[in-house]
């Protein structure tokens, strides 16, 4: 919870948003870079570490999105530039996301019906 120490504290709430955003950051960078690791072994065995790394792509879709939800929420008015670009591009991919999950239940409910 924001906790201001007057009427309207635009400074504490960009403040805070600024060190949520860094941390959302960090989380991010590792999991690129996790990613980034497993497509050094694709020598190695090609189709398992490319299904490997799709999972692991969507998984870090999934928290990007998750996490944009909560950087919504917690934000009022922001005046972070890198903030709201970051905010426009999660909420653009959001579109994709509900499509998949939404076939994702179509086709679970269809294999189960046949």
């Amino acid at each position: 919870m924001l906790k201001s120490s007057g009427r309207n504290d635009p400074q504490g709430i960009s403040s805070y948003v600024i060190r949520h955003q860094t941390f959302l950051d960090h989380l991010f960078q590792k999991l690129e870079s996790n990613i980034y690791s497993f497509t050094l072994y694709v020598t190695f065995n090609q189709g398992v570490v490319r299904n490997y790394i799709r999972q692991n792509t969507i998984c870090f879709h999934l928290f990007k999105y998750l996490f944009g939800i909560i950087c919504f929420s917690l934000q009022t008015i922001t005046f972070n530039h890198c903030v709201v670009s970051y905010q426009i591009r999660l909420f653009t991919m959001s579109n994709h996301f509900i499509k998949c999950l939404l076939g994702l239940v179509h086709h679970t409910s269809f294999t189960k019906s046949v």
